[in-house]
C-alpha cells in the first residue's frame, strides 16, 4: 500500500519543473505553483461506488496512483478530484497509462483555468487604472467643453455636445454583415456538412474538443471571409456528448441566429449521392479543383488523438460515397507521419482556396501548423545531403567494361 500525503503542498520553485507552455507568462506565476492539495478519500465518491466493492475497489487504486504520483511528479496532478473527474478516469482510464494521461489533462486544465483567472484580474485592475487616468483627464477639461445647450440656451450639436446619430459598436456592424452573408450562403452558396455520428470513438475529453474546433470553424466561416459555407450538422444527437456540449458551451445560439441547419439523421437523406465528398485523410485521390464543381464536403466531428482509425474512410465506404483528401504531398513538404488535421483546419483551407481562386499551396501554408510542414531551407539540406550520397555511390560503383569482364580467350 503506497503511503498517501496528506495536505500536500508544492512550494513556489522553477516553474520549468511544472505545466508550461512556454510562451504563457500566466502560467509562469509563482501563485499558480503554490497550491493546497485537498485530502481525497474512497468515501467522498460514494454515490459513484454505492454498494459496488469492485468499483470501490478501482476508486481506491486510482486514489493511490494519484497520491503517489503527486509526490512522484513534484505535484503534476490536480489539487483536487471531483466526483465527475473520478468518473472520467473510471470510464477513460482503463489502464495505468491512461490515467496517467488523464491525471495530466486535469493538471493542465487547472493550469489553463488558474492563468486565465489571474489574466483577467490583472486586465481589470490595469482597465481600472485606464479609467481613473482618463476620468482625471475628463474632469480637467470636460466642463469646459461639454454642454447641451449654448449660453443662449440654443442647442449645440458637435463633439462633446448633442448629437443627431448614435455610436454604433464595431461588434454589432460585424455580426450583422456576418448575418447578412449567411443568408445568403443558405440560398445561394455551397454547403459543408458536419458529420456527428462518431462519439463512440472517443472519449469524453477528445469529443469537446473536437466540438471546440467545429466552433472555431463556424467562427471562421462566419466571420472572416466574403463567400461562406452553409453549414449543415447532420447526425447531431443533443442528448450525446458532443451535442451537449455544442447546445451548452460552444454553439449556445445554435437553434436561434447560428444560420446552422441542424439534422438528426444522415446526410444521404437530404442530398445526392453523386453530389457528397467525405474528406478523409485515409483516402487515396488528392481533392482536385474546387471552385468549378457543385459537390457538397463532408467533415467528420473525429478527434483521433491516441487513436488514429479510419473511421470516416470506412464510413465513405459503407455509404457508398467518394472519398477524397487533401493534396498535401503535392504542394507542401510534410513532417510526421500523421496527416490528419483538425476540423477547424480543414475548414480554413477549404474557404481559403474558394477566395483565393484555387491556390492551394497558400491555402495549405496558411492554415496548417507549421510544426507540421517542414521548413524549406531543411529540405534543401537534405536534398543536398541526398545528391551528395547519390554521386559517392556512383563513384564507387565499377564501370562494366566488355574488354575487361569477358575472358576473350
Amino acid at each position: 500500500m503506497l503511503t498517501r500525503l496528506r495536505n500536500f503542498r508544492i512550494l513556489p520553485c522553477r516553474p520549468s519543473r511544472f505545466y508550461s507552455n512556454g510562451n504563457n507568462p500566466e502560467t509562469e506565476d509563482e501563485s499558480i505553483y503554490d497550491r493546497e492539495f485537498a485530502e481525497i478519500k474512497v468515501e467522498d465518491y460514494a454515490d459513484l461506488y454505492k454498494d459496488n466493492d469492485v468499483l470501490r475497489g478501482r476508486i481506491e487504486t486510482i486514489i493511490n496512483e494519484y497520491e503517489f504520483k503527486k509526490y512522484n511528479s513534484m505535484g503534476r496532478v490536480p489539487s483536487t478530484m471531483t466526483s465527475e473527474d473520478m468518473k472520467l478516469l473510471l470510464d477513460d482510464g482503463c489502464t495505468p497509462n491512461n490515467r496517467d494521461k488523464l491525471f495530466r489533462f486535469l493538471f493542465k486544465r487547472e493550469m489553463d483555468k488558474r492563468a486565465s483567472k489571474l489574466k483577467i484580474e490583472r486586465q481589470k485592475q490595469e482597465a481600472q487604472a485606464r479609467r481613473s487616468v482618463k476620468l482625471k483627464e475628463f474632469e480637467k477639461r470636460g466642463a469646459a467643453r461639454t454642454g447641451l445647450l449654448s449660453d443662449n440656451g440654443d442647442i449645440l450639436y458637435g463633439l462633446w455636445h448633442n448629437s443627431l446619430f448614435c455610436r454604433i459598436p464595431e461588434n454589432r456592424l460585424k455580426g450583422g454583415s456576418s448575418a447578412s452573408r449567411l443568408t445568403t450562403a443558405a440560398m445561394f452558396g455551397r454547403k459543408l456538412i458536419f458529420d456527428f455520428s462518431f462519439d463512440e470513438y472517443m472519449v469524453k475529453h477528445t469529443s469537446r474538443n473536437a466540438v471546440d474546433q467545429v466552433q472555431e470553424a463556424y467562427g471562421m466561416n462566419r466571420f472572416f471571409y466574403q463567400e461562406p459555407f452553409d453549414i449543415w450538422f447532420c447526425n447531431f444527437k443533443e442528448s450525446s456528448i458532443s451535442g451537449q456540449y455544442c447546445t451548452e458551451k460552444a454553439i449556445k445560439n445554435l437553434h436561434s441566429g447560428s444560420m446552422i441547419t441542424v439534422k438528426e439523421d444522415c446526410f444521404t437523406n437530404h442530398f445526392d449521392k453523386s453530389q457528397l465528398v467525405y474528406l478523409t485523410p485515409n483516402a487515396r485521390e488528392p481533392l482536385g479543383k474546387i471552385n468549378k464543381s457543385d459537390d457538397i464536403y463532408i467533415i467528420g466531428v473525429y478527434n483521433d488523438k491516441g487513436h488514429q482509425k479510419p473511421v470516416t474512410y470506412r464510413k465513405a465506404l459503407k455509404l457508398g460515397i467518394r472519398a477524397r483528401c487533401l493534396p498535401l504531398d503535392s504542394h507542401v513538404v510534410w513532417q510526421g507521419s500523421s496527416k490528419s488535421l483538425c476540423v477547424n483546419h480543414v475548414t480554413g483551407i477549404l474557404l481559403e482556396v474558394m477566395a483565393n481562386g484555387g491556390d492551394w499551396q497558400a491555402a495549405l501554408m496558411k492554415h496548417i501548423p507549421k510544426r507540421k510542414i517542414k521548413p524549406m531551407d531543411v529540405v534543401a539540406e537534405e536534398e543536398e545531403k541526398r545528391l551528395a550520397r547519390l554521386l559517392k555511390t556512383r563513384k564507387q560503383t565499377p564501370q562494366f567494361s566488355l574488354r575487361n569482364d569477358f575472358d576473350w580467350s
